[in-house]
Order: structure tokens, then sequence, then C-alpha cells
């Protein structure tokens, strides 16, 4: 992957996903509810903290380096254990922390479109 990619992917390797939505209901014909969404917008949440029983495999820095300081040059992919997180974290050298995105409006017509329930079918 490439560096932006793992950017997002170890920022956001579990989150959640908020959304706040209004929408309008109005009897249509024939038994049909329209429904219209007059609000559709999303945000992020995580807490940034370590599970000690998780790792992430990751792009190994150190691969091929020819130095006595490097880490498994051997290895393309090297596992970070959080178990290594936990013991600076122990340290008072970091802390978990909560984070929440800005809100977005969510405007693709795929999810948002105006559409009609025919309430007589069971699914």
């Amino acid at each position: 992957m490439s560096l932006a990619e793992a950017d997002v992917f170890t920022s956001f390797h579990n989150f959640q996903l908020r959304t706040d939505v209004i929408v309008a209901l109005q009897q249509g014909p024939g038994g049909k509810t329209n429904v219209v969404f007059k609000k559709f917008q999303a945000r992020a949440i995580d807490r940034y903290d370590w599970d000690p029983a998780k790792h992430l495999t990751m792009p190994n820095p150190d691969y091929r380096v020819q130095a006595p300081w490097a880490i498994r040059p051997d290895l393309q992919r090297i596992a970070v254990f959080h178990t290594n997180a936990k013991r600076i974290e122990r340290d008072g050298l970091a802390a978990p922390y909560d984070l929440e995105t800005a809100a977005w409006d969510v405007t693709d017509r795929a999810v948002i479109a105006p559409a009609a329930i025919d309430r007589a079918r069971r699914l």
C-alpha cells in the first residue's frame, strides 16, 4: 500500500460511523409512501487506544538495510504488536484519546435519492 493508504489504515483500523438523518414521509398513490431525505450527515468516531491482543502488519522500513541497528532487515513486512505501545503508554509517554471528525453531508444520489415504499409489500 502507498504511504497515504498506510496512514489511513493505521488511523482508522476500526472506527464507528455516526449518521444524523432527517426524512420526510408523504402518502403517495397506490398505497405507497414517498421518502425524501431532508438531512443526511455523517462523521467518524474513534477511540485511539491499544489492545494488547492485537497487532498491525506493516511495511518494514528496515527491509534490506545493512546497518547494525536495523530491525529484521530480512522481512519485507513486520508485525507491530500493540503490547509494545502499551509499554510506552504505561511509562507515561502516550495516552489513549477520543477523536470525532467534522460532519460531512452525504451527497451520493444512490444513497439519498427520493424513493417510494410499497406498504402493502411483505418482506
